[in-house]
Parts: C-alpha cells; sequence; structure tokens
C-alpha cells in the first residue's frame, strides 16, 4: 500500500485576543496527503517562546486557547493525518492577551488588640491591565469576610477577636477580574504590652498558698489571682510578673496553665506533675486590665503555691536603675558541688554563686539562672536570693531523693556579685548554669513584651521524637533578639537531659556541658526558658540521650521597647546534629 503524505501547512492563521484566551482561525492546508485532517496542534508563541502545543480535534479551523496570562502572542498551527504531522503555518498576527493579576507577594500579618495590620508587594504581573485594587479574604473564628483595598498595599483589619487566629488571603485586582489568593502568615490578635524594663521586688515574697487556707483547686479549675498591689509589686506600670509556682499534693497525674486574665483559656501549660509529685516553675505572665493572672488547674485535686520574684514595667514608667536584658552568648556553668563540693558552707546548706565579673562590673542588677539540683539524701528545697540580704520564704525548686529537679530563676544579684543559695535539708548537689542578666537601664540590652501564651509546637503531632542525631531548629521573629519559651519533655525513652541554646552557626556541635531539662524514662517535665536568638534567627533543642516528645509554647520575647508582638514564625524544624 502507498504511504500517506503529510498534510502541507495550514494558511492565512489569524488571532483574536481576549481576557485570558485567544481565538485563533486558519484555512485547512492545500493537501491533505491523501488520508484526510485528523486535527490540528496550536503552538501559542508567549514574548516569542513557544509554548506546549494545545491539540484540536476533527477539520475544524478554528479553536479558543484558554489559560494564557498577560502578555503577547503569536500562534502557528500543524495539520495532523494519517500521514502524520505536517509542517507549522507561518505565524499569525500578534495579540495581546489581557488576564487577572498573579498572586501578591510578601502577604504577612502582624496582630494587635483586637486587630491586624497585613502587608504585601505588588504581583509580578498585572496581567496587562492596571491594578484597581486588593480584596483581602479574613478567615478565622466564624464566618469570613472580605475587606475591599485601594490604592494602598497594606491594611488594618479590624473587629477581630482577641486571642483567636486569623489568616489573611490577598488578592489583586484588575478590569479583568481577581486575581489568585496569597496567603500570609497566621496571627493571633491580643492586647499588646511592649517593653518593659525588669525590676526586682525588695524581697521576694509568697502571695498564694492553697495549703494555708485549705482551699485546694478542684479539676477543671480556674483561679483568678490579683497580683497587682501585692507582693512588692505597684498598683500600676506593670506589664508583666515573675512568678514561681509550685503545684503539690496531687490527687491525680496533672498540669497547671498560667495566663493574663482575659476571659480566654491558654491553650499552653506551665507545669506537669505526677500523682503525690511537688513541682515548682517559673512564668513570666502578661498582667490583664484587671491586674490579675489565671491559674488553670486541669486533673484531680492540687495545692498551689505562687511566690512573687519581681515584675516588667512599661516603657512610660522605666528607669537608669531597671534592669534591660543581655543574653548570654551560650549557657555557661558557673557551679557543680558535684564535682566541687568545697563550694558548701561548714553546715552543707548554703552555696555562693559569683557572676563572672566580665559580666558583673557594678550594673548588673540580676541574673537568669538554671538552678538544678540532684542526689539528695532527704526531700528539701532550695532557694535563691542576692547575696548580703535576708533570705526570703520563698522556694526555687522542691526536690525528693532518686530526682534530679531544674527550674529557672530570674535572681537579683548582691552588690559583690554573688546569689546566694539555700537548701533545707539534707545532703544535695546544686548546679547553676547562667542563660542572661538584667543591667541597668542606661547600658546595652533589651525589653521584654508579654505576650498570651501560646504553643507553637507539639512533636507528637508535628514530627516525631527528638532523638540526639537530631537538632530542633525553632526560628525567632525579629526584631526580637531573646525569646522565652515554656518547653515541656514528656515520654523520654531513657534518663537524660534536654539543652536550649541559641543556634551557633555552621559545623558548631551542640552544648552539652549545660542543661534546662532534666528527667527520667516516662517523666513529664517542663522548665521556663531565657534564650537568645542565634545564628540566622535560630534557637536551637538537643536531647542528650534516646528519644522524647518536646512541646514549646512561647510566653514572651525581648527586644527594642517598641517591637509589639511579632509576626508568626516558621514552625520548628528538625535537621542533622553538625
Amino acid at each position: 500500500m502507498q504511504p500517506y503524505a503529510p498534510p502541507s501547512a495550514p494558511l492565512s492563521v489569524q488571532a483574536t485576543g481576549g481576557v485570558g484566551q485567544a481565538t485563533v482561525s486558519w484555512q485547512a492546508p492545500s493537501s491533505d496527503g491523501g488520508s484526510g485532517i485528523g486535527g490540528y496542534a496550536v503552538t501559542p508563541i508567549q514574548d516569542g517562546v513557544p509554548l506546549a502545543p494545545v491539540p484540536t480535534a476533527g477539520a475544524g479551523t478554528s479553536t479558543v486557547i484558554t489559560n494564557l496570562t498577560g502578555h503577547s502572542y503569536t500562534f502557528t498551527v500543524r495539520a495532523v493525518t494519517g500521514g502524520g504531522a505536517g509542517p507549522p503555518s507561518q505565524p499569525s498576527n500578534v495579540v495581546m492577551v489581557k488576564s487577572v493579576p498573579r498572586a501578591p507577594a510578601g502577604v504577612t500579618a502582624k496582630g494587635g488588640d483586637a486587630q491586624a495590620l497585613v502587608s504585601w508587594t505588588a504581583p509580578a504581573d498585572d496581567g496587562g491591565l492596571p491594578i484597581t485594587g486588593y480584596d483581602v479574604a479574613v478567615t478565622g473564628n466564624g464566618v469570613p469576610w472580605t475587606v475591599h483595598v485601594y490604592g494602598s498595599m497594606s491594611t488594618v483589619v479590624r473587629g477581630l477577636t482577641n486571642f483567636s487566629l486569623y489568616t489573611f488571603n490577598v488578592s489583586a485586582v484588575n478590569a479583568a477580574g481577581v486575581g489568585p489568593p496569597a496567603a500570609s502568615n497566621q496571627v493571633m490578635p491580643q492586647l499588646t504590652v511592649v517593653g518593659g524594663n525588669y525590676r526586682r521586688v525588695p524581697v521576694a515574697s509568697r502571695i498564694l498558698d492553697t495549703r494555708l487556707s485549705g482551699n485546694r483547686m478542684g479539676p477543671g479549675t480556674t483561679l483568678n489571682l490579683p497580683v497587682l498591689g501585692r507582693g512588692g509589686i505597684p498598683g500600676a506600670g506593670v506589664s508583666a510578673v515573675v512568678l514561681n509556682v509550685t503545684a503539690t499534693g496531687g490527687t491525680r497525674d496533672g498540669y497547671l496553665s498560667i495566663y493574663p486574665s482575659f476571659g480566654v483559656q491558654s491553650t499552653a501549660s506551665t507545669l506537669n506533675w505526677r500523682t503525690g509529685q511537688t513541682v515548682a516553675n517559673l512564668t513570666v505572665v502578661q498582667v490583664s486590665r484587671s491586674g490579675s493572672v489565671t491559674i488553670f488547674n486541669a486533673a484531680g485535686w492540687v495545692d498551689t503555691v505562687v511566690d512573687i520574684d519581681g515584675y516588667f514595667g512599661t516603657p512610660l514608667n522605666s528607669t537608669s536603675d531597671d534592669g534591660l536584658f543581655q543574653a548570654e552568648i551560650l549557657p555557661q556553668r558557673l557551679l557543680d558541688t558535684r564535682s566541687t563540693p568545697s563550694a558548701w558552707s561548714p553546715d552543707a546548706h548554703l552555696l555562693k554563686v559569683q557572676i563572672p565579673t566580665s559580666i558583673y562590673g557594678g550594673t548588673t542588677i540580676a541574673a537568669v539562672l538554671n538552678l538544678a539540683a540532684t542526689g539528695a539524701s532527704a526531700p528539701t528545697y532550695l532557694t535563691a536570693w542576692p547575696d548580703g540580704e535576708t533570705m526570703p520564704g520563698t522556694s526555687n525548686l522542691n526536690l525528693a531523693p532518686g530526682r534530679t529537679v531544674a527550674n529557672r530563676g530570674i535572681v537579683p544579684v548582691g552588690q559583690d556579685g554573688m546569689v546566694d543559695v539555700y537548701t533545707a535539708a539534707g545532703r544535695v548537689d546544686v548546679i547553676a548554669d547562667l542563660n542572661g542578666w538584667f543591667v541597668k537601664g542606661s547600658g546595652a540590652g533589651t525589653r521584654y513584651t508579654a505576650i498570651f501564651p501560646r504553643r507553637i509546637f507539639d512533636s507528637r503531632t508535628d514530627g516525631g521524637q527528638l532523638t540526639p542525631d537530631v537538632v530542633l531548629a525553632v526560628p525567632v521573629p525579629p526584631p526580637a533578639t531573646a525569646i522565652v519559651l515554656n518547653v515541656t519533655v514528656t515520654n523520654p525513652s531513657a534518663p537524660s537531659y534536654l539543652t536550649v541554646f541559641p543556634d551557633p552557626g555552621p559545623g558548631t556541635s551542640p552544648p552539652v556541658e549545660t542543661s534546662d531539662i532534666n528527667y527520667t524514662a516516662g517523666q513529664t517535665v517542663a522548665n521556663l526558658v531565657v534564650v537568645g536568638v542565634g545564628y540566622s534567627g535560630l534557637v536551637d533543642l538537643y536531647n542528650v540521650v534516646g528519644s522524647a516528645d518536646v512541646v514549646i509554647d512561647v510566653v514572651g520575647y525581648f527586644g527594642p521597647v517598641y517591637m509589639g508582638v511579632p509576626a508568626t514564625p516558621p514552625p520548628p524544624t528538625y535537621r542533622p546534629r553538625r
């Protein structure tokens, strides 16, 4: 049988531009090669660059080419027969296709008090038509709605509900219609308390002890605790309070959550305990307009003890005698009685911790210490206070034999640069690590911005347990220079410890010489962490032995005085240990 010849090229190709499409027509080729026309292949040429051919079926000599964007186009057509595809036609006339704009770039949102600032940059392609405005679609906490914006690439979206999560999808608009959206980061609007300096109280004092009142907290109950005007805290001008919270005598495993009294329950936790344990944890809590903080008890009956250790003011009342925060580059071990037993006083109950002279220099007013105790011969507790002053009637951590317990402390420093540590009973080893310090406000440093506690990571649902071959990297949004986290370890497979530190940069191993949380297999333990921001804006977490789940709640940030609440950063990620 004689094979069919390919068809000749189609003739007189014409194009008419539209919105997002073009109509292309042509004349059939003068020769079909003897087999009849089975279809055509139309090739769009965008700004001189050929795109993928669009096939048509049958002998029809026109088609509509869709999914075009705002560019100039020509078109060539090839006939397809039993003899194959013929040569392409001559290009059509040039047409301009109009389209909706592409998605805007760089959409960001920053929460405020019942509002959010949403900003973006123009899309890379306006679709060939002037952009006439933007649509901002609001999603979260109820029925979504859209805000129309004209003549600007930012807007303040008002009428939001504080402590609810929102996302904003921004679309550009031109005469062709509404383009595809680009989503912002997720934000939680809330009252912003900015830039307070640290202030010590004359003496740390106890403002709640339900053992004395007989008012134990029951399961699922809350307690609104007034803090302003108590324990050395003034009645006004306070953005956040430093509290050491202790739970004791719990009738079942449980946890406490401490947060501002805004009428909304936080999803974050502050401390965890097993039945019958006594557990303490430091927290720094934003103060509500009512001057209170709220304590929530999740399960069982438990006694609660709250000590006032200090507070943060506001930008309007901060003075040069108040404290600005400076973060340690990496945690520094100041004391370990396991290797220096001579540090004890003759009665083995008192220690003096010397803040390094390179840090003290006469201007440091408080140190951020991680105090750990281990090897106790009897149930005991530790109290830390400035050297040269009277010991307060408060405690920093509680310890039973066979346990290793750590707790953060923001401890005022004596005039000689020392902090005293007292142990109440028996023999015990004490470890003190330095994480940062507060200097008088005339020096360099940063102020504290308190936020409503928010959970940002839970390895039980967000990526699996932390093991020694990986580091968990937590992005910290600028302009924050340090972050305050409540970190909880749960389900550990072996006795170990967790260390939290500023990312040291490429090629540097985790600093395993210091610790933040100590635990045995199966324990759930929390500790407050105050840590500076490291390389590439990261803070790292490292588990030394075995595997463990990690839960991270954000409590606040240190940064410039008018920093406000930073934008929500990307989620933490695992990376191989260097």
